[in-house]
């Protein structure tokens, strides 16, 4: 639904301190690595990168009650948003989106979108000629310290030429990564950011 994040409004100036560092050794942050990478799909002429949580780990993680905010900026205009895990079967996850406040509670009533999770999963599969995937830790205003997988995607296929995406998921939740951003020749075009995270009933 979304894409690029930022920093929380109540912080609005304040950068997260950023410690990215070069891809870490597969078994230093959690022993499901192997596991990870083990999962990738055989090839259909495009080899992905490991993906920052298996698919089991993301019917874990990624369960009714789970609600996160995000501040969305595209250009100059800025939107918030309210998303909500409804409910889950073994295959499929149903979520309630709406438009949010500045602290990312939802203002209007959400609609709701059923979305399998393989096709979740397909999100976080990125190929692996145009990639890369690092370690980062972040001390982020709201959201207190995160730690996981930093993907950065070169422009290609039908991306324009100078394109760079950017995504940050932290390992402990399974799901939508904290920050996305989207740099086309150098300036940045689009930014979803994570402001709230919390499990609702």
């Amino acid at each position: 639904m979304s894409e690029t994040p930022v920093e929380a409004a109540a912080a609005e100036g304040a950068q997260p301190d950023l410690d990215v560092t070069a891809d870490a050794p597969e078994s230093e942050p959690e022993a499901a690595e192997t596991d990870k990478e083990a999962e990738q799909p055989p090839g259909s002429g495009a080899e992905t990168l490991a993906t920052p949580a298996t698919l089991e780990q993301l019917k874990a993680g990624w369960i009714p009650g789970v609600a996160v905010g995000f501040r969305s900026q595209k250009g100059d205009v800025v939107t918030y948003e309210h998303w909500k895990v409804i409910s889950a079967t073994d295959s499929d996850v149903t979520v309630a989106y709406a438009r949010a406040d500045f602290h990312g509670n939802p203002v209007e009533p959400p609609r709701e979108e059923t979305t399998p999770y393989a096709e979740l999963d397909a999100h976080a599969r990125f190929p692996a000629s145009l990639s890369t995937r690092e370690r980062y830790t972040e001390t982020h205003p709201d959201l207190g310290e995160l730690s996981g997988w930093l993907y950065t995607v070169q422009g290609g296929g039908e991306d324009p030429e100078g394109m760079v995406k950017r995504l940050w998921f932290n390992d402990a939740w399974p799901g939508p990564p904290v920050r996305h951003t989207v740099e086309i020749n150098g300036l940045l075009g689009f930014e979803l950011a994570m402001i709230m995270r919390s499990v609702e009933p």
